[in-house]
């Protein structure tokens, strides 16, 4: 539970389960989320690259929170920017009340420690461990004005790019590695 100052109340009445289904045919299967393609540590999504093998999926929007819950402890979660399809898997929360949340602040609130430990407290399995749908329902949200919900959201988003420009800047650093390590052996020296 967060310690704050502002007043708490549960996810249920703040966000709701999407449970609107559509037509796999009628989506981009590039826009398919499932566990496989929601990325561990909070990192997103990648391009869904094989055929579902699915007809109906549940229908996500733009600003609907998208939660793996399968094995929580892997913190897979994605804040949609698009919409499409998800497997059953795939918890789909939608911000219900504007006037109370921002989708972003909901999204940086899920997106923490606090939430995926409650959700594990609360888990049903052992060797896949999955979320309790009805108790998520009850995990407490801090409710700040939205003025202050708006700032929380642009230092969380400041931090994002911050942490994207170090992705880039690692992987640019371990392609250089490879290119000295393939020039240094194309010379003739070998590599140990």
């Amino acid at each position: 539970v967060f310690e704050t100052k502002w007043q708490l109340d549960i996810l249920d009445n703040i966000g709701e389960y999407v449970t609107d289904t559509v037509n796999i045919s009628e989506i981009d299967t590039k826009k398919y989320v499932t566990t496989d393609n929601l990325l561990q540590n909070r990192q997103g999504i990648v391009d869904y690259e094989e055929t579902p093998n699915i007809d109906r999926v549940t229908k996500f929007e733009n600003n609907d929170i998208l939660i793996s819950n399968i094995r929580p402890y892997l913190k897979k979660i994605w804040f949609a920017d698009r919409s499409g399809g998800c497997s059953n898997d795939v918890l789909v929360i939608r911000n219900a009340n504007l006037k109370k949340t921002l989708p972003k602040f909901l999204f940086n609130i899920l997106s923490t420690d606090t939430f995926f430990d409650y959700v594990m407290a609360n888990k049903k399995g052992v060797k896949m461990p999955r979320g309790d749908k009805e108790k998520i329902l009850h995990f407490l949200i801090p409710l700040p004005p939205l003025d202050i919900q708006q700032q929380i959201v642009d230092a969380c988003q400041i931090i994002d790019e911050d942490v994207a420009a170090a992705k880039e800047r690692i992987e640019q650093t371990l392609q250089d590695i490879d290119t000295v390590t393939t020039n240094f052996y194309q010379q003739g020296y070998p590599i140990k």
